[in-house]
């Protein structure tokens, strides 16, 4: 079970178009493309950090990953423009990003994904499907509460290092 990044209603995976509001991958790749999206662990398109930076957000991607080896952990950091669903552009990017130093043994049905908007200052977290019967809408919630005030100060490090680490502390469970 998972939600639709539409109109946020728990659907089942599998189905092409959400029962609820019909809607489809398909129809975000008519805005943002069909191609596949080739991206970095700590993906910074919109500029804002420093190598020093994206490094302490790398360790803390891969400390993640150390504890659970099956699965990878991506950050993207863009200026999103106010007509983009931060929901549903994560979503559509999980399912489209090749991500660099992942192996195919680590599918994108294995990914997480926080896409920061910095812009608004906003973040969410999208999963793929092998995460469904581990995690739950009040644990990303949970997750997210926890960094926002780090993103509302623009300290998009430390908001990535609450978010991990809360995270982790979920899935162990």
């Amino acid at each position: 079970m998972f939600k639709c990044p539409r109109c946020v209603q728990k659907i089942h995976a599998g189905p092409p178009a959400c029962p609820h509001c019909g809607f489809e991958l398909s129809q975000l790749d008519e805005v943002l493309g069909v191609n596949e999206v080739r991206m970095r662990r700590v993906n910074d398109v919109a500029g804002l950090m420093r190598r020093r930076l994206r490094d302490k957000v790398e360790k803390a991607l891969l400390r993640f990953e150390k504890q659970f080896p099956q699965l990878f952990f991506a950050v993207h950091f863009a200026a999103l423009s106010e007509m983009t669903s931060l929901r549903q552009y994560a979503f559509w990017l999980l399912n489209r990003a090749s991500v660099e130093g992942v192996s195919a043994d680590r599918p994108n049905e294995n990914g997480i994904l926080m896409v920061v908007d910095v812009k608004s200052k906003t973040a969410t977290i999208t999963y793929g499907y092998l995460l469904d019967p581990f995690l739950r809408e009040e644990d990303l919630f949970q997750v997210l509460s926890k960094s926002h005030s780090y993103l509302a100060e623009g300290d998009y490090v430390e908001a990535v290092k609450v978010a991990t680490s809360k995270l982790r502390a979920v899935l162990r469970k």
